[in-house]
């Protein structure tokens, strides 16, 4: 049962957090936005490996949690700990910075012009022309590193892609699938906003909930725990059979916001292309039951 897992690790991340200070507290990519903008993009090293350790652990227990954005707290950091030993201007900083951000994600995905969206849509929130080329070859070159080192990432397996002919039905479906993803992002974001009034509470009951809320899940429908690739995979190639994939999208949403919104130092990226990914294979079979 995967009761157990969830428990010790909430209750080592809450040990953690309470002995640390709570400088050290802040981790993830809003804190890489927020030490772009006001502290010159300078990132300290303990965070970075706060939040390594930190993620590792809820992911190795199952907690509804993504690896994409520690990946990026500590590429970012590593961008910023380079620029700031070789002494260069902010323009350098700025540029080694979002070249680990898009390595970061490159590196994880496999996929190099994701990486460069990502640092400029995301971390800069605009385009920047002069940091283009560097941050590109920065994404190209963690592509290839990651592929030689672990291999081509498999994560969906899709055996035969067939053509579409436009039909109302299609436009029908896809029109659906566009509002309910609206619908579950603003369960996601008031989510999250309701819990953040939370965060005056005690770490040890926050993170308490968490292991409550993923033990219960973990009991009734254990395909909402983790990343959830292996979830979606399977649903995919058949091998497994959700009796409710509709109630498996709202509690992976909830749950993912839940552990976030109170604290638990994860990425919301993974999970939330999970969700998607889960309402696009929801969809054909409403479809033919209608």
């Amino acid at each position: 049962m995967a009761c157990g897992p969830v428990r010790f690790s909430c209750a080592v991340l809450a040990i953690v957090f309470l002995l640390l200070p709570s400088r050290l507290h802040k981790v993830g990519v809003p804190y890489v936005v927020e030490r772009l903008n006001y502290h010159h993009g300078n990132l300290p090293i303990g965070n970075a490996v706060v939040q390594f350790f930190s993620a590792a652990i809820g992911l190795a227990g199952g907690l509804s949690i993504g690896k994409e954005g520690p990946a990026v707290h500590i590429g970012a950091t590593l961008g910023s700990y380079l620029a700031e030993k070789a002494k260069l201007p902010q323009y350098g900083v700025e540029t080694l910075l979002a070249c680990g951000v898009a390595g970061a994600i490159s590196a994880i995905f496999q996929t190099p012009l994701a990486g460069v969206l990502f640092a400029f849509e995301v971390i800069f929130f605009e385009y920047r022309q002069r940091y283009v080329l560097p941050v590109l070859l920065s994404s190209v070159i963690a592509t290839l590193v990651s592929h030689n080192i672990i291999g081509p990432l498999h994560i969906f397996s899709i055996d035969a892609i067939t053509s579409l002919s436009l039909s109302l039905d299609l436009f029908f479906a896809c029109f659906v699938l566009v509002v309910f993803i609206v619908f579950l992002s603003a369960v996601f974001l008031q989510t999250q906003k309701n819990l953040w009034r939370l965060s005056s509470l005690p770490v040890w009951l926050r993170f308490a909930l968490v292991a409550l809320a993923t033990s219960l899940a973990a009991v009734y429908l254990p395909e909402a725990l983790g990343s959830g690739y292996l979830s979606l995979s399977r649903l995919l190639t058949g091998e497994l059979v959700v009796y409710s994939l509709l109630l498996l999208i709202f509690v992976k949403t909830v749950l993912t916001a839940l552990t976030i919104g109170l604290g638990i130092p994860g990425g919301m990226i993974g999970p939330t292309f999970i969700i998607g990914g889960l309402t696009g294979v929801m969809l054909p079979s409403c479809s033919t039951a209608l």
